[in-house]
This record gives structure tokens, C-alpha cells and sequence, in this order.
């Protein structure tokens, strides 16, 4: 199947599950993870949610921040402790997997009163395999994410972590051989996150970006 029937059969069968598909968001969510496999070989991809506490703002001791960078400040601040965990462990082994951050997002609002976003990470499965319990803080790559969210918004980690929900099968291996012969594992994979392309929910105006992927 070529690249452009795959986006076409992705796009259809995704239309069916969530709605009304962006077909240049769809593209671009392909095209990230693509990327990702291309470079690395093996990519860990994680889904995983942010949300927005429900604070009091008459409280001047706890205030959260979620203008329009937040989702900026928190791909920055998960990118440096990557860069620093890496820094730390080539001090001590003596071959280090380096990884690029890459990421897809999606921000949307239903019912709630806050906004929250939908996030994929991809790294270099050779650098991180495992996304790690996300529940007792031992500093790994699910903390580190926690961290970053808590960072971006201003509230204090781990206080907030949960802030950041993991849902079901929240990570994925995917390998070259997955993407040159367009395995289950790289289509359902796709199917999945094709959800992050879905036009439902989308918060239009206001001066918000509602969708963004890695530019490299």
C-alpha cells in the first residue's frame, strides 16, 4: 500500500471512529511518528492527557498558569530533563542512546470549564523502553512527564502529578519493520492517534493553536 493510501484508509476508517478527521493534522501526525521510526529504528510512543487542576483563583497561594505557551513550556521542560538525564548517565556508562523529544498534541475543551490537552511523545526505544511507574516518583520517563505538566502550569510536583492521566495501553513499540510493511501494530497505532486529528471539540478563535507537531 502506498504512503497516500495508507493516509486515505487512515483517514476513512479514523472518520468513522471520531468524527470529522483534519486530513492536514492527520498528515502531519503520520509524518511525525514516521520521522521518529525513520531516525531511530525503534520508537517508544506514549499517549497520555494534561489537565488543568480545579483551583480556587481568589486563592493568591495556589495559582495555576494556562495562557497560551503552556503547552510550549511543557515540551521545553520535559526536552531539558531528558537532555540532563542523559548528560547524567553518560558520566557513568559508557554508551548513552541519545533521543530527540518529539511530540504530537491536540487541545481541546468539552464540558469542563478548562481546557486539556491530548499528547503523544516519541522517543528512542533504545533510550527509553519503559514508560516506569507513574505512581511512586523514581524518576522516570512518567515522572518526568508528570513533572514537566506541573512545571508548565506552576503547581508544585509531585503534589499534582496526577494532573497528567495515563489511559489504557498508554505506550506503544513501534519498529521499522512495523512501518515498511504497515503491520497491525502500526496501523492500529495510527487508528489511535488519529484522534488527535478529530475536528470534535476543537477550541477555534481566541488566539489558541489547537493542534502542533515536532517541526523536525
Amino acid at each position: 500500500m502506498s504512503n497516500n493510501q495508507l493516509n486515505i484508509d487512515v483517514y476513512h476508517t479514523s472518520s468513522q471512529m471520531y468524527g470529522l478527521i483534519n486530513t492536514h493534522n492527520l498528515n502531519r501526525v503520520i509524518q511525525t511518528i514516521d520521522n521518529s521510526i525513520s531516525q531511530y529504528g525503534r520508537v517508544l510512543a506514549i499517549r497520555c492527557d494534561l489537565r488543568f487542576a480545579d483551583v480556587d483563583h481568589e486563592n493568591p497561594h495556589l495559582f495555576q498558569n494556562s495562557d497560551n505557551a503552556v503547552i510550549t513550556r511543557f515540551i521545553e521542560s520535559l526536552k531539558s530533563q531528558v537532555e540532563a538525564d542523559l548528560y547524567s548517565k553518560a558520566l557513568t556508562l559508557s554508551r548513552v542512546h541519545p533521543t530527540d523529544v518529539r511530540y504530537i498534541w491536540a487541545r481541546e475543551q468539552d464540558e469542563s470549564i478548562y481546557q486539556h490537552y491530548h499528547v503523544v511523545i516519541l522517543l528512542n526505544y533504545n533510550t527509553y523502553g519503559f514508560l516506569g511507574d507513574y505512581v511512586n516518583h523514581s524518576g522516570n520517563i512518567a515522572n518526568k512527564i508528570q513533572k514537566a505538566w506541573c512545571s508548565a502550569i506552576g503547581l508544585p510536583y509531585p503534589d499534582y502529578a496526577a494532573l497528567v492521566h495515563f489511559p489504557e495501553r498508554p505506550c506503544c513499540k513501534l519498529e521499522r519493520t512495523d512501518m515498511n510493511n504497515q503491520t497491525n501494530n502500526y496501523i492500529d497505532w495510527l487508528h489511535r492517534i488519529a484522534y488527535l486529528a478529530k475536528d470534535r471539540t476543537k477550541i477555534r478563535g481566541a488566539g489558541y493553536r489547537n493542534f502542533g507537531c515536532s517541526q523536525f
